[in-house]
């Protein structure tokens, strides 16, 4: 998905801690970008993932967290996943690759937009991806479009 999309690790941890494991796991080197909690806005001792910092335009934006209290400034902008605790046969995250080929696809213009067709943003729950795993015929319109 580097090759598709510009890749930013957003994380409430200090980069102190979170740069050595993003380092290890970063093989490939396909993250841009990477912003810790010094770059959250902190509320009532929360920290938020403020979206609108990255100087990209919001419609282009999305991010994939397991905490709403993280993207409650941009829910529309979020899709959800579940968290990740000592499961090293968790593969949830490969699940989210149909939905990420979707919303590469040069029709979509808008995140915001194809989030909320699809019913995945942060604003309601995301129970299953298998329903987005097959292509329809709403789908398939062919259109260009720039990078996201």
């Amino acid at each position: 998905m580097g090759e598709v999309f510009e890749v930013v690790v957003f994380t409430a941890s200090l980069s102190k801690y979170a740069d050595p494991v993003l380092d290890l796991l970063d093989v490939h080197k396909v993250i841009d970008y990477r912003l810790f909690r010094e770059h959250c806005t902190c509320i009532n001792d929360t920290y938020i993932k403020d979206m609108s910092i990255m100087g990209r335009p919001i419609e282009s934006v999305f991010i994939i967290d397991n905490s709403p209290h993280a993207y409650s400034l941009q829910p529309e902008n979020a899709m959800p996943c579940l968290s990740w605790f000592d499961d090293y046969d968790d593969n949830e995250l490969l699940g989210f690759i149909p939905i990420l080929q979707k919303l590469a696809d040069p029709s979509v213009k808008n995140i915001i937009t194809e989030l909320e067709r699809l019913k995945l943003n942060g604003c309601g729950k995301v129970d299953s991806f298998s329903q987005y795993t097959t292509s329809t015929e709403e789908d398939s319109t062919d259109s260009s479009s720039e990078k996201k």
